[in-house]
């Protein structure tokens, strides 16, 4: 179970003075200093992606957006300022104006807020019918608080029951009132008589057997037709381009969801199980709610929500990362750190600042003894008891990556869920199981369904009019796959090797628009890519600068992508291996590694390292790759079932004129 993500704000405003700059980093330094990760362009000196690009990232991942309205932040988003002034505040008004219009001008996402000499004239139109917040004034601040931290300062009651009330009596025209009417009683709701299910279903007996089948009841008379599984896990540090830990305010670290448990969860939903993690109730996803502040309970919302789910789930999976044992140094053993909190009374346990996690921790080594059947550790990978819980870490292990082991994962929720639910076993005939195709392996816990659909995006290279995707489509399409190309321009040779990234840059945001069109227009499609030679430094930059990004399949060839491009650090955007086609007769990508800066040769002389299967093809130049029959004999059967065919069993040397390449 995570610690309570911070939220995120972006501050918009325009640079009018200094004493104004300084008031919105004195707003963005009090928001930091009481939890919420604020972010303004004062803290960066000058981001490598440009500011537009900065300023579009901040916005879509921000949970609110302050606007700081004035009088000439008005002026700027109306786009009336002279001109060469306020491009910045002009760009972002273009994107929230952008993203009104994408929600049908509906969107709590964009908060006015204006200071002590601020006018309501000031706030934009498209923002006006919402709440304004004078930030410089105690009440003005609480509220905006309040709004961001999701604390209103009155809670909806619960909702009663009707209370019925006496009819009046009614007297007939022409006839005198007898006497003082006796008042009827009201008939209490519970005393009113309620239908049978018997009744409702007179002669149909056969119907009832089978739902009866379908939705067996518990003890409780409650539906229990899906097995319900829980699933505990550590969320993970987020990281910067360069590979470190993501700082905020106070030496506090910016936390991520593992993308794998979410995987995990959607997976175990497609067999007909009723899985639970923390992501679906924080967006209210599948009809989940996020849990609320209860009174008497000193304790943290999700940690009260822990418990529940924990003693609720039929079965409950620990997905055993290296993160996830490492909030703890002894591992769970006795004695140890976390051993000694568990065993402090609920008081101090409360009182104690410790991870979230080891509340699961808590709540599971609690029940464990009692019933140890019900709680599953499963990773990616062979056993290793490092990575175990030393209270679980007697129970069998379940590794994700193997067919195998996943089916028998799936049998075992099964039977845990018929043993504790027993009249769900003998309500009539068995319940039949919702079966979906498994692969031999499971990179990145993606399935390869039959009915969905399977998009390939081609990404071209360099002094290329692209023609070879024409026939790739066809080759593609009568596999039943629907293939899209992506177009940014016939990319000359001067603007490859100029060592600035403005033409890179332009390059990549040009495919990702089309990929974002793509992904649009298939909601819920599997998304593959095969790119060539400058298409592969596009694709490979897309996956280290989009988290929402989430490739199926990936195919390099021609790769100009350097080996040592970090793809560990962003193993959750695409499922693994990446696929390198590698030409042992491919001069390009070694001579752009040698005559500039940023590229690599690993079409030439493969990646050679974990994540990324090198396959190697003698006698192959750069574009050997870009032909049909290539097409249907290499890269159908991976994008189908990950089927990596086998390419020359011993790749030829390269010739001393290539070796020599490589400066």
């Amino acid at each position: 179970m995570p610690e309570p993500a911070p939220p995120r704000v972006f501050i918009s405003y325009s640079h009018d003075s200094e004493t104004h700059a300084d008031q919105v980093l004195a707003l963005a330094e009090r928001l930091l200093a009481e939890g919420v990760d604020a972010s303004i362009d004062q803290y960066i000196q000058s981001p490598p992606e440009g500011w537009p690009a900065w300023c579009e990232a901040e916005i879509r991942k921000a949970d609110f957006v302050l606007m700081v309205c004035t009088e000439t932040y008005l002026r700027r988003v109306n786009r009336e300022e002279e001109a060469g002034k306020g491009h910045g505040a002009l760009w972002e008004a273009r994107l929230i104006r952008q993203y009104l219009y994408d929600s049908g001008s509906v969107s709590s996402k964009f908060v006015p807020v204006l200071f002590a000499d601020g006018l309501h004239d000031y706030v934009p139109t498209p923002v006006k019918g919402g709440s304004i917040y004078r930030v410089q004034s105690d009440e003005g601040y609480e509220g905006l608080y309040r709004l961001l931290t999701n604390q209103p300062r009155v809670r909806k009651g619960m909702l009663g029951r009707l209370r019925r009330l006496p009819e009046r009596q009614r007297v007939s025209l022409g006839e005198p009132p007898v006497g003082a009417a006796a008042e009827i009683p009201p008939v209490p709701v519970a005393s009113l008589p309620r239908p049978r299910v018997e009744d409702l279903f007179v002669g149909r007996a056969a119907e009832r057997q089978k739902l009866t089948a379908v939705i067996p009841a518990d003890g409780n008379g409650k539906a229990s037709a899906k097995p319900k599984v829980f699933i505990s896990y550590s969320w993970l540090d987020e990281k910067d381009k360069d590979g470190n830990p993501v700082v905020l305010a106070h030496e506090r670290r910016s936390r991520t969801p593992d993308e794998r448990a979410f995987s995990l969860a959607e997976l175990l939903r497609e067999h007909g199980f009723d899985s639970r993690i923390d992501l679906y109730f924080k967006d209210a996803k599948y009809g989940f709610v996020p849990p609320v502040v209860r009174s008497r309970d000193r304790r943290d919302p999700w940690i009260i929500w822990a418990q529940e789910q924990i003693a609720e789930a039929d079965s409950v999976l620990l997905l055993c990362t290296p993160e996830y044992i490492a909030s703890d140094l002894d591992h769970g053993e006795c004695p140890g750190e976390w051993c000694d909190w568990h065993r402090m009374d609920n008081v101090l346990k409360a009182e104690k600042r410790v991870p979230s996690l080891w509340w699961d921790w808590h709540y599971i080594a609690e029940e464990c003894d009692a019933k140890p059947e019900k709680f599953i550790p499963v990773g990616f990978g062979s056993y290793s008891p490092e990575e175990i819980p030393a209270f679980v870490r007697g129970a069998t292990y379940c590794n994700l990556d193997s067919r195998r082991d996943f089916e028998g994962l799936l049998r075992r929720i099964r039977e845990e869920h018929r043993r504790r639910h027993p009249s769900a076993a003998s309500g009539g005939a068995e319940q039949p199981e919702i079966q979906s195709k498994t692969p031999e392996r499971l990179p990145g816990l993606t399935t390869h369904s039959t009915t969905q659909l399977h998009v390939v995006i081609l990404v071209h290279g360099i002094r290329d009019f692209a023609l070879w995707q024409t026939t790739i489509r066809s080759a593609l399409e009568e596999e039943s796959f629907k293939a899209e190309a992506t177009n940014y321009g016939r990319f000359n040779l001067l603007q490859f090797l100029v060592p600035f990234s403005y033409f890179r840059k332009k390059a990549i945001a040009t495919v990702w628009n089309q990929i974002r069109i793509v992904k649009q227009n298939n909601e819920g499609a599997l998304l593959s890519v095969v790119a060539h030679s400058f298409g592969t430094f596009v694709i490979a930059h897309l996956i280290q600068e989009n988290f929402d990004i989430k490739f199926h399949r990936v195919i390099f060839c021609g790769s100009v992508v350097r080996y040592g491009f970090p793809f560990e650090q962003f193993q959750n955007r695409f499922a693994q291996p990446i696929v390198n086609e590698v030409g042992t007769r491919d001069i390009w990508p070694a001579m752009a590694e040698s005559i500039t800066f940023g590229y690599g040769s690993a079409g030439t002389y493969g990646f050679r390292r974990p994540l990324v299967r090198d396959r190697w093809h003698n006698e192959a130049h750069h574009g050997y790759f870009l032909d049909p029959l290539f097409c249907k004999k290499y890269w159908i059967p991976f994008l189908k079932n990950g089927e990596v065919v086998a390419g020359a069993a011993a790749p030829e040397p390269h010739a001393s004129g290539y070796r020599s390449c490589r400066l």
